[in-house]
């Protein structure tokens, strides 16, 4: 079997064009893609070199165009295009500049407009539009303005029907609106009623979902409920529907699969609708209905009891139902259905045993599934499946080694099969292979670009690995370095939120270990931006097994290495366990179920486990927060049964475990920071009648107190974005006089002043001052002054030494510098937004003409937005997020060596 081949490289170099959208029209293929030149922009390819091009620009230059629902009708692509003052246009194209235009507004307000339902039907293009005369309505065009017109007119006037779900059914189009299903034969004398819902109780309206053909039957999902609400109901209705009044009919009541009412879709299989429901007794399962009551039914309890198989990618192939589903002792592989119990099984056990392949992107195309599958020593590369084990196989390592290829967006045109992937060496680009009579991939060739103007720069930081294939969502959280290794939380599509490390290379990425097996994770996501601390080589985390509760874990960074600590709150229950390391203790905040939430210690072992005092006995404990090191050992604050939240210090004893201040002011929750032997914090002062002001304690009573009203009586300076710069604290603060200004303080109260009115004036003429950030003993913010935009600035700590460092975005447009700033070896990194590269990675060594663009990860304009960001140091390397418009939100890794 000969290897697939990249058709173009687009984008020549480590930033892809990202391809999208890939829509077959009579053997030509369209999609849309980004180069810098022309920014994101309509293209075609019919499989070789000078078959693949840009169609038009339609926004001239590098801005880009927003395209949405590209459909084929004959050899016409229809697609809308929103233009940038959020207007629909609806264009089409037969491949050619001159035969690329638009046809009409299909919403001509600037308000925000809905799914425009692009559906090709008896050879004309049907959508919902809206005018002010007669509002939201079904139209059809044959791509001529003469030739695009209303179909009809539902609700007379300018109040709207609002269609909906638009779906061919034979020789039928059918849809809803006005709260009934309709159907139509493209003529407004043959759209005709169907049936009408009406609830019985008042203020309810019917909803409806997942319109399906099913062998010529309608069925859809329906639910009545308040107009706007949006908690998912209870249970809906699976209905079917022949078209006549009598023919529509309900079938049964089926709960939800989740939250998430897009994801309650239906999939036909020859006869059979299959969906996902779910059911207190199976937890979530495949589902399917043959059009009778009786035969709407669960298919089976893939993993028997109330725990879900958590069923997805649900695909059609000649009948039969395919779908990933994760079973205990299998992991999460692929399965197929003819809709009986025994017709359900395994297909293949990619990954032996529980390790899942994380199986994505499954598509039907000639006769056979295409999909992503992940193995240790390829990543995700390209799989195929007859539905047999032995048909079932990898076509091959597009991306040598642990490197991932992601390959997606599978679309047969003529007779290539066309997929999105990327290798070590550039972005996302699009790939193609032969397809024989029976859909197996054969020969291949490679196309080189054609025009020199697809081109664009690479760098020196790269994709580190997809961990979810495509724009999937990886969740990475809660990085720690421990002795040059990242420990991080991350999930796939077979993992739900585990520990994950890398050395900064594709094969030194792993996860650590799946200590909750399945998709369901070990980290909560309501708590999985808690901490995970590092001691020397080893990590500390909070996990739920789903055996012990959030209790304390500790990895070495290999399966073996990994185990729970201790169950301080023995069973199912949870004590909480979130670790600090402060002095080189491991300190516990954790609820043992007798003493509440008290501070506790670890040497690592369950026997060095141990609460260190009860501040306050019983329920619900002292409660210890906001955690911070200063002078070698722990200050917190804590509750006792006298005191309100107050200043605690400890060394890890109980008698060296006191609190330090009795005041009566209230400490906000805005983060504390320690600055050299200082801890510095925000409190208000209810006593004196002070607002909210900058405080500061070294650890002693007569050592804490107010450094300054900065805001004059109660209103508060509210200080923000404390950075430690050589022994001193630069924050951000309000004051009446100067408004919103960068301040520093040596701890002291005469020693804190404002640093610079950066944009002269009163309270309103603030310079917005944002993020902060240390480097070399220089302090860098972002500001906006008279003349200039929120750019970067610096300051040694002095007035005269308070300056713009670059205007990066020339003029009173903004650099957009609001995401992070990161000092590392005398560099600062951060994202800027030049006004030509789009929010890119940059770095600065504090002079002009050092402060530049490190690499374009986006071509044109776009940038890479809201990233890069959440950057941190592990090794000779430093990880940050950024999102490359085809990978999503990822780690991506530049080395230290190459910011010089």
């Amino acid at each position: 079997m000969s290897n697939p081949s990249r058709v173009e490289d687009i984008a020549p170099g480590q930033p892809g064009s990202a391809p999208s959208s890939l829509t077959d029209v009579a053997g030509r293929l369209f999609f849309i893609a980004t180069d810098a030149e022309h920014g994101t922009e309509l293209w075609k390819s019919d499989g070789s070199s000078r078959g693949t091009r840009l169609v038009e620009d339609i926004t001239p230059g590098p801005e880009s165009s927003e395209f949405h629902a590209l459909t084929a009708v004959g050899r016409t692509l229809f697609f809308v295009r929103a233009t940038p003052d959020y207007r629909a246009e609806l264009w089409k194209s037969d491949g050619t500049a001159g035969g690329t235009s638009h046809v009409m507004d299909i919403d001509p307000s600037t308000s925000v407009w809905g799914p425009p339902e692009l559906t090709a039907f008896r050879g004309s293009l049907f959508f919902v539009a809206t005018d002010e005369e007669h509002g939201t309505e079904l139209w059809k065009s044959d791509g001529t303005p003469g030739g695009t017109s209303r179909v009809v007119d539902l609700v007379p006037g300018p109040e709207s029907a609002y269609p909906r779900e638009l779906t061919v059914v034979g020789g039928s189009l059918y849809f809803f609106a006005a709260h009934a299903l309709w159907r139509t034969d493209g003529t407004e004398a043959g759209t005709v009623l169907v049936r009408r819902f009406e609830s019985t109780e008042p203020n309810e309206f019917p909803h409806f979902l997942s319109a399906t053909d099913a062998a010529g039957t309608l069925y859809f999902f329906m639910f009545f409920d308040y107009e706007d609400r949006e908690d998912p109901p209870g249970f809906v209705t699976l209905w079917k529907s022949d078209g006549t009044p009598e023919g529509t009919v309900p079938l049964a009541e089926v709960r939800p699969p989740g939250e998430d009412l897009d994801a309650f879709s239906m999939t036909a299989a020859g006869r059979r609708v299959f969906f996902l429901s779910s059911d207190p007794a199976a937890g979530v399962e495949p589902w399917t209905s043959d059009g009778t009551p009786g035969g709407t039914r669960r298919i089976a309890d893939l993993r028997p009891g109330p725990d879900s198989s958590h069923p997805r990618e649900l695909t059609a192939l000649g009948g039969v139902l395919y779908f990933c589903a994760y079973v205990p002792g299998l992991g999460d592989e692929l399965w197929r259905s003819d809709g009986t119990p025994g017709g359900t099984r395994l297909v293949k056990d990619i990954l032996s045993g529980e390790p899942s392949p994380s199986l994505a992107f499954l598509k039907a195309e000639g006769g056979r599934l295409f999909f992503t599958a992940r193995e240790p020593r390829t990543g995700h590369e390209l799989w195929t499946s007859d539905g047999t084990r032995k048909g079932t196989h990898r076509v091959d390592d597009l991306a040598p080694g642990a490197f991932s290829s992601s390959p997606r967006d599978f679309t047969r045109s003529g007779s290539r099969l066309f997929f999105v992937a990327q290798d070590r060496y550039r972005g996302a680009e699009l790939w193609s292979a032969k397809l024989d009579s029976r859909g197996r991939l054969s020969g291949a060739e490679f196309l080189s670009a054609e025009s020199s103007s697809m081109r664009s720069g690479s760098g020196p930081a790269y994709l580190l690995q997809d961990l979810v294939p495509g724009l999937g969502d990886p969740s990475l959280y809660s990085a720690v370095d421990a002795d040059g290794r990242l420990f991080f939380f991350a999930r796939d599509l077979s993992t739900g939120l585990e520990p994950w490390t890398s050395d900064g290379t594709p094969e030194g990425t792993r996860l650590v270990k799946d200590l909750r097996p399945g998709p369901e994770g070990s980290v909560s996501r309501f708590t999985y931006e808690q901490a995970m601390v590092s001691r020397g080589r080893r990590v500390f985390f909070t996990a739920d097994d789903g055996i012990h509760g959030r209790e304390l874990w500790t990895s070495d960074g290999t399966e073996r290495g990994t185990r729970l600590v201790k169950d301080i709150l023995p069973g199912p229950g949870s004590s909480g366990a979130t670790p600090f390391v402060a002095g080189g203790v491991l300190f516990i905040v954790a609820d043992d179920g007798v003493h509440g939430s008290e501070l506790w210690k670890s040497d690592g072992t369950a026997a060095g486990t141990v609460l260190v005092r009860d501040i306050f006995p019983g329920e619900p404990g002292s409660g210890p927060f906001h955690l911070n090191e200063l002078r070698g050992s722990l200050i917190f604050l804590a509750t006792d049964p006298v005191h309100g939240p107050e200043l605690w210090r400890s060394n890890g004893t109980p008698e060296g475990t006191f609190r330090v201040s009795e005041t009566d002011i209230g400490f906000k929750y805005e983060p504390m920071r320690v600055v050299g032997d200082l801890l510095f914090f925000n409190a208000e002062d209810w006593v004196h009648g002070y607002g909210e002001e900058l405080w500061r304690s070294d650890g002693t009573p007569e050592g804490t107190f107010m450094l300054g009203d900065l805001a004059p009586g109660t209103q508060g300076s509210y200080p923000a974005t404390l950075t430690g710069v050589g022994g001193k604290a630069f924050f951000f603060a309000y004051n009446q006089v100067y408004g919103r200004e960068p301040w520093v303080s040596d701890g002291t109260p005469e020693g804190t002043r404002l640093l610079k009115d950066v944009n002269p004036g009163d309270f309103w003429s603030v310079s917005y001052p944002g993020t902060g950030a240390a480097s070399d003993g220089t302090f860098f913010f972002a500001a906006a002054s008279p003349g200039y935009g929120e750019e970067l600035w610096k300051s040694d700590g002095t007035e005269a030494g308070t300056v713009l460092v670059k205007d990066i975005n020339p003029g009173p447009a903004s650099s957009t510098l609001w995401a992070e700033l990161y000092g590392v070896d005398g560099r600062l990194l951060f994202g800027a937004d030049d006004g030509v590269h789009g929010a890119e990675l940059w770095k600065s060594d504090a002079s002009r003409r050092g402060t530049r663009l490190v690499q374009e990860l986006v071509p044109g304009l776009k940038g890479s937005m809201p990233f890069p960001r959440y950057f941190i140091r592990s090794g000779r390397n430093v990880f940050f997020l950024a999102d490359d418009l085809a990978t999503g939100k990822e780690w991506w890794v530049v080395p230290v060596r190459a910011l010089d």
